[in-house]
């Protein structure tokens, strides 16, 4: 301590017959300390007087003539408060920090140095200006605002530069000399308490803390010889990684806010040697993830371009393409595209790994969708590019002489992936909300100036101006044999998705313009062009079911978009039966049955939202006389059209706020989902659209309806999930669950069912997405609760049992499990032992 050092110091200086002065001053607050005149040593505590040490107080020393008096009155009045100082300077002593502790050192070093002066003959300084000098320095200091001398500093400012000038400066100071320590502090906390979850809450008492720190040294001695260990104490053994991954969250926010274009690109004038430390951060994914961060945000940056376009170079183009739009940087962007592509052709050849999850798939189409639409020219490129693929695919598809071979069809299977990438392109440019989902304004300007891009380059306008290009130089141009109704209909078709991207009413004009080539001998050619552009379908599905402005009112003009819809689905029909060598001549006859069809279910849905309740039944046969819900069940078992329109119509219900707060909510919700389970199970392409209408349930919650009524509900589309996992989209929920926020009984209520259901083998991409939903912290709080029995426990424990074998030499995906995958089951065993 300093009381210690300064007493050691005084027996040195005794030793040696020289006598120690200590002298107490005090300081413009008032607090006392003491300044040796020998060593130059200063201290909060009074030193103790021994023989060879001598303290005094400045009052005490004895003035020299014509300062008798004042000194002798300034020394009484001190003279009476030198206790109480005294015990100040001690608490003061075990209170301040160690900034403040210097700061009172440049204090008194400020007032030796001016005893000195005034010993040389030296004109003293202001005391104020001394005083404002140390309060500068006191605001300037890091985190100063958590200093207990801070208004202190701050009102010596502010009076003596005024409120106007003093006060905007001293806030300037503290905001600039703020690092944020409290909050890193903070984070540190949470990571703490979340931490109890990995290890064990304490209400458990599964483990004991003896048990845990040998479980983690066991890890570490395990890990320091190389050896790949799943066992219980994995747990503990990943809090290191966590502790890093929390201290590389704090360094990325720092370099965010610090990094400057001009200090960055000087990385790029040292040696090799000196930067090893980048290729390091491009080899970590943490870090990866920082510098694709910083290349958003500093375009204009030649080490960022340097470091993105080396992390493409090492293929990943997927972590580009989840945080960045890479339009601004080309040959990330077609290095990122062409990999993506190949990827999905890889996916319809059958090429990729057993553990591509559906998740996966989404992921990358979604990425690339929102990528290739952020801008014109990248939008124009992926559609060539696709077209390109798309062509080069079918030439050889045609070459192969055996149809039904193993190549033709992967062939085929991989045209149609691309084909339907190409379709969806179109659709995000053209549809309204794709203006958000790229990121863009929503604005009609830009609404309008994506759809015309998209509609310039799409074969509906350049059809019409194609040239054939000549065999030789002498040769000209020449314009094709012009088809005069499909030219007519490519128009009408393109004036239809118009309409719709900026949220028009269809007319008559244009339904009849789409209708009049169905009179004569093509009555199947305007199918034809429908289906080859999806967002021409949505709009008339929209038109037809949808709720809202744009529904259709007109009998007349709704007769003629289910007539539109029939051809269409009677086209995709004829195709089939050509490419199968059925005969299909009988199926344009059947033009006017399968429009009265699909009118019908249109004024079912309609009628439905005036009705309190409805009851649907999983019959395809229907009796005249029979209730709503019946008929239109049956509707929905029999034609796919009505299908997809009842859950257009119960999509948009459910997701309706009206709907929610109504009186019928209670007594329409179960229709709707009963309804939804029927679709999926006669109609399995539908199920994407099941689950999401069952997700919209499960966030439902009205204030005017009992608990009980409200979890009824929520089980009911819980259970409509779990009939979607036995049909094979058990990875799609069980990633869906973990995002969704459920609360523990529901929870339980769920795993309960699914442990009951689950039987081996098991999927990498199931175990994978399973166990991510039971690492999740609602999960394992529900799951641990006393309130989730103990047979579902047993069955629990057996699934782990099972996934743990799956993983290891004894089952047979030995060798496409990776450590990943062994230590998230060995994550999962110790969770839930």
């Amino acid at each position: 301590s300093a009381s210690a050092s300064a007493s050691a110091s005084a027996s040195a200086a005794a030793a040696e017959g020289q006598e120690q002065r200590w002298t107490g001053y005090m300081t413009d607050q008032g607090t006392r300390y003491y300044f040796n005149e020998i060593t130059g040593e200063t201290q909060w505590e009074r030193p103790e007087e021994r023989p060879g040490v001598v303290v005094v107080n400045e009052e005490d020393i004895k003035p020299e003539a014509g300062e008798e008096g004042g000194a002798a009155e300034e020394g009484e009045e001190r003279e009476e408060g030198e206790e109480e100082d005294d015990i100040d300077a001690a608490a003061m002593s075990g209170a301040v920090s160690a900034d403040a502790e210097r700061m009172e050192m440049d204090r008194e070093r400020v007032e030796e140095q001016e005893e000195e002066g005034k010993e040389a003959g030296v004109p003293q300084r202001d005391p104020k200006e001394v005083a404002l000098e140390v309060a500068e320095k006191g605001v300037a200091r890091t985190d100063a605002v958590l200093e207990q001398d801070c208004l202190d500093h701050v009102a010596e400012i502010v009076d003596q530069l005024g409120s106007n000038v003093g006060g905007r400066k001293a806030m300037k100071e503290i905001i600039a000399s703020n690092h944020g320590l409290t909050a890193i502090c903070g984070v540190l906390g949470l990571w703490i308490t979340g931490l109890r979850t990995t290890l064990g809450s304490a209400n458990t008492g599964s483990e004991s803390p003896a048990k845990v720190n040998a479980a983690a040294a066991a890890a570490v001695t395990s890990k320091s010889n190389g050896v790949s260990v799943a066992s219980a104490s994995s747990s503990a053994s990943s809090a290191p990684d966590q502790v890093r991954s929390i201290v590389e969250g704090i360094v990325s926010r720092f370099a965010t806010e610090q990094f400057s274009v001009e200090k960055g690109d000087s990385i790029l004038d040292l040696s090799k040697a000196e930067a090893a430390f980048l290729e390091n951060m491009i080899e970590n994914k943490r870090w990866r993830r920082l510098l694709i961060d910083l290349s958003a945000t500093y375009k204009d940056s030649a080490l960022l371009t340097y470091c993105l376009k080396e992390i493409s170079k090492r293929g990943h183009h997927r972590e580009i393409a989840k945080r960045i739009n890479q339009s601004d940087y080309f040959g990330v962007f077609n290095a990122m595209l062409t990999s993506e592509l190949e990827f999905l052709g890889k996916v319809g050849l059958g090429e990729t790994g057993a553990d591509e999850s559906p998740d996966t798939l989404d992921s990358v189409i979604s990425n690339l969708i929102r990528t290739c639409t952020s801008t014109s020219y990248t939008y124009v490129y992926s559609r060539e590019l696709l077209h390109g693929l798309t062509a080069g695919a079918s030439q050889k598809w045609a070459e192969v002489e055996e149809k039904d071979s193993a190549e033709a069809l992967a062939l085929a299977r991989a045209i149609r992936r691309w084909t339907r990438l190409n379709e969806e392109l179109e659709a995000a440019m053209v549809l309204p909300e794709s203006s958000i989902a790229s990121g863009s304004s929503a604005s009609a300007i830009v609404r309008k100036r994506r759809l015309d891009v998209a509609m310039m380059t799409s074969d509906l306008h350049q059809r019409q101006r194609q040239r054939i290009a000549p065999a030789s130089k002498d040769e000209m141009p020449t314009v094709p044999e012009r088809n005069t109704v499909r030219d007519n209909l490519d128009t009408a078709v393109e004036k239809l998705i118009r309409k719709y991207a900026m949220g028009l009413v269809l007319d008559n004009e244009t339904a009849e313009a789409l209708l009049r080539a169905s009179y004569g001998n093509d009555k199947l050619l305007i199918g034809d062009i429908l289906n080859a552009h999806p967002v021409a379908l949505t709009a008339l599905m929209d038109y037809l079911f949808r709720p809202g402005r744009l529904r259709v009112r007109s009998l007349e003009l709704r007769h003629r978009c289910a007539k539109l819809m029939a051809l269409a689905s009677l086209a995709v029909r004829k195709a089939l039966a050509k490419s199968y060598g059925e005969d299909d001549d009988a199926i344009e006859d059947n033009v006017d049955e399968f429009t009265k069809v699909v009118l019908r279910g249109s004024q079912l849905c309609e009628q439905i939202e005036t009705m309190v309740s409805f009851t649907v039944v999983d019959d395809a046969n229907f009796k005249e006389g029979g209730s709503v819900g019946r008929e239109l069940s049956s509707l929905c078992i029999k034609n796919p059209v009505v299908a997809q329109g009842a859950l257009i119509w119960s999509t948009e219900r459910a997701s309706g706020v009206e709907f929610v707060d109504s009186a019928a909510y209670p007594t329409l919700a179960p229709g709707i989902l009963g309804l939804a389970r029927i679709i999926s199970i006669h109609h399995p392409l539908s199920r994407p659209s099941v689950q999401k209408i069952a997700f919209q349930f499960l966030k439902h919650s009205p204030p005017e309806l009992s608990f009980k009524k409200v979890e009824a509900l929520k089980e009911q589309a819980l259970r409509l999930l779990l009939w979607l996992c036995t049909e094979g989209d058990a990875v799609r929920v069980f990633s869906a669950i973990t995002s969704a926020g459920l609360d523990s009984a529901l929870l339980r209520y769920f795993m309960s069912v699914v442990l009951q259901a689950m039987q081996p083998a098991y999927s990498l991409p199931l175990i994978r997405s399973m166990g991510a939903l039971l690492c999740s912290k609602r999960c394992v709080d529900a799951l641990r609760s006393p309130h989730f029995d103990a047979s579902s426990k047993g069955l629990l424990a057996k699934l782990l049992v099972d996934f743990r074998e799956t993983c290891s030499a004894k089952g047979g995906l030995t060798s496409s499990a990776t450590a990943n995958d062994k230590l998230l089951v060995a994550n999962l065993t110790s969770l839930y032992s």
